[in-house]
């Protein structure tokens, strides 16, 4: 019992302080020093300082100190029983420092002690994924390279109720160069103590990131206006693509006109102007003035005022220098106009809607009456019943609105809701979904829209009896034993080239058809043909969680592209074609990641708080848009050479926006 309360009592001392440690190892290592001090000066008759010298050198393993040079006996044995203890004390000593040292460094590492820092930056997680609040880091480390090192100044706090360890694992793996500049804690944004973690109340930033909010109205936006995604991800995404910046109006340039001053910039594109403060103390017009908002393509005619700000659109913002000088450019000349292309001509006419939650929501559903073609039928496709489907036509463009009951990822569903005559498919209702099962769900559809529309029976099938017929078949066939016999367009135009009967046989007939395709013709009776499908390539829409599931998706579409093109040159090729080979339609996937365009718009306001009311007008419904026009819109002829300038002045001459202007950002 009395061995193990002093082991007990040894124990605690490890759980004292570095100095209470010093402390307990002087009071062991002191009376070893004044003992073998005293039995050294009776064995040699040296003097007391002298022998407690050389007893505390050779109890610390000092250099140099020599126990073998006394020629007495006793004096040897009691420098080697000293030397002896030492290498229990100062083994203690080096372990026990060895220990404090490593502690602190893992509790700087790993503690959630708070931060005694000032004038920085910090990321509040309201506990979404943990890949949003990497991809925040990205978008605010990007704008701050973009912008200089006064945005988002200091170091970067970031406090999550996701584990700190795997949160600083993931952001090592992703930032690699910005880690040491990146500090993480445990904790919730919602508590006092937890954000004095971080020294909330002392940040110059702080962003907070909230769970993504419905993209429903970006979806139906890329649907209508294919290459719509890329131009969200390069204005909200990308800050070392294009951003918005706003600059102050230079002396020269006020009281001229906004056409005249847009053309004072050769590397910036000149959007809009936030009006200043002596504006619009002055103006008591809405018309006139819209306050600290921000005017997005404002009317030509408008004259700037000293105090407004342009809003540019540059990569960065040196490109912002406009051209100085006392009169502006010359407007360039325009090229021989044509007739202008009627643009409604080429609008979506038939949508197909995936509602894997069975659910049409009100943001969806208002998004489709806004920017749907004049009686575009929509035909959704959900597990069961849809709920929030209008019993008629749509208030605004009449959209006619039907449901297709079935499994949205199986082929019978999509053949039964006829998608080879579909000009768009929107991805909807995997917002409830986990996030690695909402990108498979993505996937999973791209790679069944990808097969579906490379089936040559399908591409050539004719009316609704013969779609209704292979639905059927489609459905009561196993999905693996449906893709087993498949013989896609894309196989059968690899081997077109080395052996043309593989596509045709004797009799001029394709061989290639699916085990679907063939119970299908044999169920089916005669019927009228019904018109080819688009020929443009299918515009799938979906969202995204995982970044690196960009690629994949990317990958996709270029396969299907790829077999579009080639089974084109096949049908092309007298003799190869025949009118018997039939062209599989491309496939054109937009993508939308919601958590990386909601933090770019948090980088970027961070970086330019006053930009805020122009993000949001390109989001809202109430707001701008942004649209996708050829430039036979403007009555500019196809394959002509025009430059950046002219093209401009077209789009100044056409007055079909839906406010009677607009400004023209990029190509």
């Amino acid at each position: 019992m009395p061995l193990q309360m002093l082991q007990y009592r040894l124990m605690l001392l490890f759980r004292l302080p570095t100095w209470g440690k010093l402390v307990a190892l002087v009071c062991v290592g002191l009376p070893i020093v004044l003992i073998g001090s005293w039995l050294l000066m009776k064995a040699t008759n040296m003097a007391w300082g002298e022998a407690a010298q050389l007893t505390f050198y050779v109890l610390q393993s000092v250099p140099g100190a020599d126990i073998t040079r006394f020629p007495q006996v006793s004096a040897r044995l009691v420098l080697v029983a000293v030397h002896l203890l030492s290498l229990y004390t100062f083994a203690t000593l080096v372990g026990l420092l060895t220990e404090d040292v490593r502690s602190n460094v893992e509790e700087i590492r790993c503690g959630n002690f708070p931060l005694p820092s000032r004038d920085h930056t910090v990321v509040l997680d309201c506990g979404v994924a943990p890949g949003r609040v990497v991809g925040t880091l990205q978008k605010i480390l990007g704008a701050r390279e973009a912008h200089g090192s006064h945005v988002y100044a200091g170091d970067i706090a970031v406090l999550s109720t996701y584990p700190k360890d795997e949160l600083d694992n993931m952001i090592a793996d992703v930032l690699p160069k910005h880690f040491g500049r990146v500090v993480t804690r445990h904790g919730s944004p919602i508590k006092v103590s937890d954000l004095e973690r971080v020294a909330a109340p002392h940040a110059r930033t702080v962003t907070y990131v909230s769970s993504a909010s419905s993209t429903s109205r970006v979806a139906v936006q890329c649907a209508v206006q294919p290459g719509l995604a890329a131009v969200f991800d390069a204005v909200f995404c990308r800050a070392d693509d294009a951003s918005l910046r706003l600059l102050e109006l230079p002396p020269e340039l006020a009281g001229r006109t906004f056409a005249e001053v847009r053309r004072r910039f050769r590397r910036a594109v000149l959007c809009g102007l936030l009006p200043g403060a002596e504006v619009s103390k002055r103006s008591n017009s809405s018309s006139s003035s819209s306050g600290n908002s921000i005017i997005l393509s404002p009317p030509d005619d408008r004259v700037l005022e000293p105090y407004d700000r342009l809003l540019l659109l540059a990569a960065t913002l040196g490109d912002c220098t406009f051209i100085g000088g006392k009169t502006a450019p010359e407007a360039p000349q325009l090229p021989p106009l044509c007739r202008r292309y009627d643009g409604h001509r080429s609008r979506p006419r038939r949508l197909l809607l995936l509602s894997f939650d069975s659910c049409l929501s009100g943001p969806l559903l208002a998004a489709l009456d806004e920017f749907g073609a004049p009686g575009c039928c929509v035909t959704v496709v959900s597990p069961e019943p849809c709920a929030g489907l209008p019993s008629g036509p749509t208030p605004l463009n009449r959209l006619v609105l039907r449901n297709h009951v079935g499994d949205p990822l199986g082929p019978g569903a999509l053949l039964g809701a006829d998608v080879a005559a579909a000009d768009a498919v929107i991805l909807s209702g995997t917002e409830g979904l986990p996030p690695d099962e909402a990108d498979a769900v993505a996937v999973g559809t791209a790679l069944l829209l990808q097969r579906l529309v490379a089936d040559p029976w399908v591409m050539s099938c004719g009316g609704a009896e013969d779609v209704a017929a292979a639905a059927a078949v489609a459905a009561s066939i196993d999905p693996d034993e449906y893709w087993r016999s498949a013989v896609l367009a894309g196989d059968g135009v690899r081997g077109s080239f080395s052996s043309i009967s593989s596509i045709n046989d004797d009799d001029g007939e394709s061989t290639s058809e699916s085990a679907a395709a063939v119970a299908a013709a044999a169920a089916a009776a005669p019927f009228e043909q019904r018109p080819p499908p688009p020929s443009r390539p299918l515009t799938f829409v979906c969202s995204i969680r995982d970044p690196q599931t960009r690629s994949v998706l990317q990958y996709i579409g270029v396969e299907a592209c790829r077999t579009a093109v080639r089974t084109a040159v096949v049908a092309a090729v007298p003799g190869v074609g025949g009118g018997g080979a039939v062209a599989s339609r491309g496939l054109n996937i937009e993508i939308i990641e919601p958590q990386a365009l909601i933090s770019g718009m948090l980088a970027q306001v961070g970086a330019e708080p006053m930009i805020v009311s122009a993000l949001e007008d390109l989001l809202d419904e109430e707001g701008y848009e942004i649209y996708i026009k050829r430039s036979d819109r403007y009555g500019i002829p196809p394959y002509s050479h025009v430059s950046w300038s002219q093209g401009k002045r077209a789009e100044v001459r056409d007055k079909s926006y839906p406010d009677g202007h607009g400004c023209t950002a990029g190509v």
